[in-house]
Order: structure tokens, then C-alpha cells, then sequence
């Protein structure tokens, strides 16, 4: 069977037990991007759909056995809300279209049956559609990667997350599509007017859904190619570029960090960001969230980041993608170019890491604190497909070797025990 295909029958599987499994409120901040979502017609409807005062609505007071409250849960389903108060007002912005699919299927919900359970339903049940069917596509149409891509696509975390209504969903779709543009690139080495049109179409998106991933587009400069088509009268100019890039990127490379360095210094102080970014990612004592949100959570911290996923069951899903990062013996890359790619997972984490520091970190903790907070480790998990790439450099030196249908079966076995393990975690917290 083929490795798009297997990713369809599981995640079909998978994704669409979670919409109705995971209780409704209780993925993290569901209820605002249910807000904004809802926003994009209904701007005026706060008073009767005040999507970010149902944080609790469904919950039992702690300490109880189950956290859902089956009556009030039920409540949340069955009782209708007053559409004829409910005005309309189109407020679509380009930020919006992170949350187009979410909106369309609680449009749905609302005509079908307006009680804000089954709103809230719709809206996941057509996100984790948009999600599927683009990966789909992104598997079939990826000329090398594709076990990668379907392991990393339906890890724990991703599988909750595309389940709901977050904007994780096309930021995961983004990152995946121009991973698979640019492994694409580097296997046939050319670049056309349609490459063209695809890049610009994915950088558009790239930025859209958040603004970091637009870095993924200097891996570009490093990636050797020619153009064809109408586009190689634009060759002199590459190979001129490609000849002397060391120095071009060196010089680039100096102007970034002397612009960041100076921002750096009057607002916080390069000593003290320095200071931050250790405490961040080395220090648990100071930030406690290191070994829990932060680096479970690539894999899986599930509900409103309240059960995490067993380190061991971590450690084996790291070791099973290891081997699927080496065991494709028919893409390898220069060093160089592996490397570079390698960079992307570090480099995202901390651009990530930089920018919660300025925009959310202060509204917290306040000016100048020793680390940054507010991070997930689901921000960096589209970030894992990374590796894939890096890996290919070093494929001549690391021999592995494994069976087709062992392979397949490993994939579908580890993924099936990390969906009965986040069931039953799921399970025993919320429902029983």
C-alpha cells in the first residue's frame, strides 16, 4: 500500500476519533481561536457568543474524579443559542486565514443544529479535513521523506491539535508544504516559472499563518540550482551568486545580527538575553516548563496542558524517527547543504523563544525577566521535518537498513500505541 494511503486510513481514523473524544474547550486556547473564528462574520455577537467565557463551562470543581461534567457537557450540545439576535458584519483580515477552516465549519454547525457544542464540533471536524487532505497531497507529491512526514504529521501532539480549532493546523500545513517544496528542489535541482509560482504562494502563506516562518525561505541561498524554462536568462546572475555566496551571506549574515544586536541592546540589554535564552533552554530550576511544555510538548502534552506524554513512550517515538531519518538511502545531500537545513529546528526554536520573550513574557512576568514563557513544544513540532534533510548528509557514514513491510509495520505500530496511550490518558482524566 502506499505511504499516502496509509496516512489517510490512519489519520481519517485517528484525527476523527480525537475531534469527538477530546471533550470540547480542552485543547489549549480553543475558546479564543473559537472567538476569533467566529469573528470573522459575527464581530457583534459578544453578547449573546462569548466564546472566551466558556473556558469552564463544561468542567467539574476540583479535585473530582473526572474533570468533565457530564450534565453540563450535555447542556453545552443540547441547548440552542438565539441566532435571529446574532447581526452579521464581514471582518475578514489576512490574519484570518488561519482561521478560515474553523469558521466554515462552525458556519455549518450553526445552520445544522446552534448550540454551541455542536459549533464548536463542526468548526474541528473541517479543520482536521483541511489538515488531512493537504498532508495527503503533501506525501503523494514529495519525491523523497514520505515516512518522515507521515510519522511527524500524526505524532500525538499533531493528532490533538488537528483535531481542534487551532491555527496549528495550516502553521503545520504551511511548514509541511514548503518542506516538501524544497526537499522537491533539491532532488531534481531546477527551478521553473511554476516553481516560481508555488514559492510565492507558499512564502504568502508562510507569513500569514506566523510571521517566523518566513525564515524558512533563507534556506533557499544555500540550496544549489539552476532555472530552466523562462528563467534562465536569470542563470548568470545564480552562478555568480553561487560562486561568491560565502561572502554574500557572510556579509548579510553580520548586517542581521548587527540590527538584532543593536534592538537587542536597547530593550533589554545583550548580557541579559543572553542570560535569558540559557535560563530558558538549560535551566529547569528557573523555568520550570522546560522539561514539561516545552520539550514533552513536541510530542505530546495533551488537554489544557495538563497531561503530558510518559518520557519512555517520548524516548521510543525518538528512536523510531531516528531510524526514518536514516534509512532512506535514496536522498542524500552535501554537508553543506544538510547542515544548513539541519539549522532550521534550532534556529526556529529560538526565534520562537526571542519573540514570546517580547511580545508575552512582560505581560507575565514583566520587563527584564530571566527567561521566556508561554512557549509549547507544538511550535516547534512541524520543526522536526527538519531533520529529515540533515540526516541525508551523514547517510554514506550511518548504515541502517530495514525491510519495507518492517518499516511500514514499525510506523503503523508505534503510531497506533501513541493514539491507545493518548486515549487512555485522555480517557482516565476527562471522562472517568
Amino acid at each position: 500500500m502506499k505511504i499516502e494511503k496509509i496516512f489517510l486510513y490512519l489519520a481519517i481514523c485517528m484525527i476523527g476519533i480525537s475531534v469527538f473524544f477530546m471533550p470540547a474547550t480542552e485543547v489549549p486556547d480553543e475558546v479564543k481561536h473559537a472567538d476569533i473564528a467566529w469573528h470573522i462574520l459575527y464581530p457583534d455577537s459578544d453578547h449573546i457568543m462569548d466564546w472566551e467565557a466558556k473556558n469552564d463551562i463544561i468542567n467539574n470543581p476540583q479535585p473530582a474524579d473526572a474533570d468533565v461534567n457530564w450534565s453540563l457537557f450535555q447542556q453545552f450540545f443540547v441547548e440552542k443559542i438565539d441566532t435571529e439576535q446574532i447581526s452579521s458584519r464581514f471582518n475578514f483580515k489576512l490574519k484570518s486565514i488561519s482561521y478560515l477552516p474553523q469558521f466554515i465549519g462552525m458556519y455549518i454547525g450553526k445552520l445544522i443544529y446552534p448550540s454551541l457544542g455542536v459549533i464548536l464540533t463542526f468548526g474541528r471536524l473541517v479543520n482536521a479535513a483541511v489538515y488531512i487532505i493537504a498532508i495527503f497531497y503533501f506525501i503523494k507529491y514529495i519525491r523523497s521523506g514520505k515516512e518522515v512526514l507521515l510519522f511527524v504529521s500524526l505524532l500525538p501532539m499533531m493528532i490533538q491539535q488537528a483535531g481542534s480549532l487551532s491555527y496549528d493546523v495550516l502553521n503545520y500545513v504551511a511548514v509541511a508544504g514548503f518542506f516538501t517544496f524544497i526537499i522537491n528542489l533539491l532532488d531534481r535541482r531546477t527551478f521553473g516559472m511554476k516553481h516560481l509560482l508555488q514559492l510565492l504562494a507558499i512564502a504568502i502563506f508562510l507569513a500569514v499563518v506566523k510571521l517566523n516562518n518566513i525564515f524558512l525561505l533563507a534556506v533557499l541561498a544555500f540550496v544549489n540550482f539552476e532555472y530552466i524554462d523562462r528563467l534562465t536568462l536569470l542563470n548568470p546572475f545564480l552562478k555568480w551568486f553561487q560562486k561568491h555566496r560565502l561572502v554574500v551571506l557572510s556579509l548579510l549574515s553580520l548586517l542581521v545580527a548587527v540590527v538584532a544586536g543593536v534592538y537587542i541592546h536597547q530593550t533589554v540589554g545583550v548580557k541579559q538575553f543572553v542570560a535569558m535564552m540559557f535560563n530558558t533552554l538549560m535551566n529547569n530550576n528557573l523555568n520550570g516548563a522546560l522539561n514539561t511544555f516545552l520539550t514533552t510538548g513536541i510530542f505530546g502534552y495533551f488537554g489544557w496542558l495538563t497531561i503530558p506524554l510518559p518520557l519512555w513512550v517520548v524516548f521510543f517515538d525518538i528512536f523510531v524517527l531516528t531510524l526514518l531519518l536514516f534509512v532512506d538511502k535514496s536522498f542524500e545531500l552535501p554537508k553543506s547543504e544538510a547542515i544548513v537545513l539541519g539549522m532550521v529546528f534550532p534556529v526556529q526554536v529560538a526565534i520562537i523563544i526571542a519573540i514570546m520573550y517580547f511580545l508575552w513574557t512582560p505581560q507575565i512576568l514583566g520587563e527584564n525577566a530571566s527567561i521566556s514563557v508561554g512557549t509549547q513544544g507544538r511550535y516547534f513540532t512541524p520543526f522536526l521535518l527538519y531533520l529529515y534533510p540533515l540526516c541525508a548528509g551523514w547517510k554514506k557514514n550511518i548504515n541502517i537498513d530495514i525491510v519495507e513491510k518492517t518499516k511500514v509495520n514499525l510506523i503503523v505500530g508505534t503510531l497506533a500505541f501513541n493514539f491507545i496511550v493518548y486515549l487512555i490518558l485522555i480517557g482516565v482524566y476527562y471522562w472517568f
